[in-house]
C-alpha cells in the first residue's frame, strides 16, 4: 500500500483495508479469521464513537435535580407526557407563564418521571451545538430542558440541528419562556394560587431557609439553632422541611415577612455566598417582601448585582415600585442583548426600569 495512503488512514480503517487486501490477494490465512478481525475493528471504531458521543452529551446536559414542592398540575403533566411519547423523532415545546407559577417545577417533574430508558438533562449555557449528532449516535430517547430560553442566545445551533434531524432517535426539547416567541406548541400556566382558608404558617426559620435557598443541610447550618447539629441531624431537618412545603405563595410570603421582622440578620446570612441557582430562587421569594423588609430589599439588590446573569431574573421578579430606582441604576450599568431587552419588556415593570432598558438599546 502507498505510504502516503497508509499515513492518512485511521488505525482501524488501515487494519480493515489490509485485511481485505490480504483476502483479495489469496492470503493463506482463512477467510473466517479475516472476518473476525474485521468485526473486532468495526466494534472498536463503533465503541470509540459511542464513548465520544457520551462525553459530548455529558458536557452539554446537566443532571436534573428534584423539583421544589408545589401545586400539582395533573392536566399539564399529562399533556407533557403525551408529547414526550409522541411519534415525532424531534419536537419542541414551550412552557410559558409569569414568574412563580411553577414552570421550572413542572418541567423538572416531567424529567424525573421519565422511565430508565430516557436520558434527561438541563442544557448548559453555550453548549447546544453538536448535541443532536451525539444523541443520534447513542440512540437513546432524550428530553432536554432549557430554563429561561427567551433570555438565551445559544439555541440557534441546537434548533437548526433538530430541524435537520432525520433519524429515528427520539429527541424532545422543552423550553421555559415568559412569552412564547416563535414556538408553535405552548403549554400556558396561570398565575400562582390565591390564599385558601388555612391557618397562618408559623414564622419558622427552617421553613424560611427552605423557601429561600432550598432545604440543604449546609445552608440550614446558618440558622443559629441548628449551628451545632451533626450532619445526620441536619439531613433529617432538611428532609422534614422538604416534605412539608409552605403553600400557597401568599402564605409563604407572609411567613418570610414575619421571619424577617423577628429574626434580623437571618435573611442576610442565608442569602450570602450562594450558588447562582440558589440566588435565582431567593430573588423570587425576596421580591415578595421587599416593600415590608429593608433586609430583604438589601439582599435582593445585593444578589441582583452579584452576577450579570442574575439581573434579568431580578427584573422579572420585581414587584412594586419600592426598588425601581436602584434596580434601574443596575440595569443602566449592564450591557443587554436585544433578546434580553425584548424579554424584559413588560407593562408591569416600573417606569424607571423600562426607561433604563430603552436607554440600554
Amino acid at each position: 500500500m502507498n505510504d502516503r495512503v497508509r499515513a492518512w488512514l485511521p488505525s482501524g480503517a488501515l487494519g480493515l483495508a489490509l485485511t481485505i487486501r490480504g483476502v483479495a490477494e489469496g492470503s493463506p490465512i482463512s477467510l473466517t479469521v479475516h472476518l473476525v478481525v474485521a468485526a473486532v475493528i468495526v466494534a472498536v471504531v463503533r465503541g470509540y464513537g459511542l464513548r465520544k458521543a457520551r462525553r459530548v452529551v455529558a458536557g452539554v446536559l446537566e443532571p436534573v435535580d428534584s423539583p421544589a414542592p408545589g401545586r400539582a398540575r395533573e392536566e399539564e403533566s399529562r399533556r407533557l407526557a403525551d408529547w414526550c411519547d409522541g411519534p415525532e423523532a424531534a419536537s419542541v415545546l414551550a412552557v410559558a407563564g409569569p414568574p412563580g407559577v411553577g414552570k421550572s417545577r413542572l418541567m423538572r417533574g416531567l424529567a424525573r418521571s421519565r422511565g430508565p430508558k430516557w436520558r434527561t438533562g438541563l442544557l448548559r449555557p453555550g453548549r447546544g451545538r453538536d448535541l443532536v449528532p451525539a444523541l443520534r449516535t447513542i440512540g437513546r430517547p432524550t428530553l432536554i430542558l432549557v430554563e429561561e430560553a427567551d433570555l438565551r442566545e445559544d439555541l440557534d445551533g441546537l434548533l437548526a440541528e433538530l430541524r435537520a434531524h432525520r433519524g429515528t432517535t427520539t429527541i424532545r426539547l422543552l423550553l421555559e419562556v415568559r412569552r412564547p416567541h416563535g414556538v408553535e406548541d405552548v403549554v400556558r400556566l396561570s398565575e400562582p394560587d390565591g390564599v385558601p382558608s388555612v391557618q397562618d404558617a408559623d414564622p419558622d426559620p427552617v421553613a424560611a431557609a427552605a423557601l429561600l435557598v432550598g432545604p440543604l443541610p449546609t445552608l440550614l447550618r446558618r440558622v443559629p439553632e441548628l449551628a451545632g447539629r451533626t450532619a445526620a441531624e441536619l439531613e433529617s431537618v432538611a428532609e422534614e422541611a422538604a416534605d412539608h412545603p409552605v403553600r400557597p405563595v401568599p402564605v409563604a410570603g407572609r411567613l418570610l415577612a414575619e421571619v424577617a421582622a423577628v429574626r434580623p440578620g437571618l435573611i442576610d446570612r442565608l442569602t450570602r455566598d450562594v450558588s447562582v441557582k440558589q440566588a435565582r430562587r431567593a430573588l423570587w421569594w425576596l421580591a415578595l417582601i421587599v416593600d415590608e423588609s429593608p433586609e430583604a430589599a438589601e439582599a435582593f439588590l445585593r444578589l441582583a448585582a452579584s452576577r450579570p446573569e442574575l439581573l434579568p431574573r431580578a427584573v422579572c421578579c420585581l414587584v412594586g415600585d419600592g426598588l425601581a430606582q436602584p434596580l434601574a441604576a443596575l440595569v443602566a450599568a449592564r450591557e443587554w442583548s436585544p433578546a434580553e431587552r425584548e424579554a424584559m419588556d413588560s407593562p408591569d415593570l416600573p417606569d424607571a426600569v423600562r426607561s433604563a432598558l430603552r436607554a440600554a438599546a
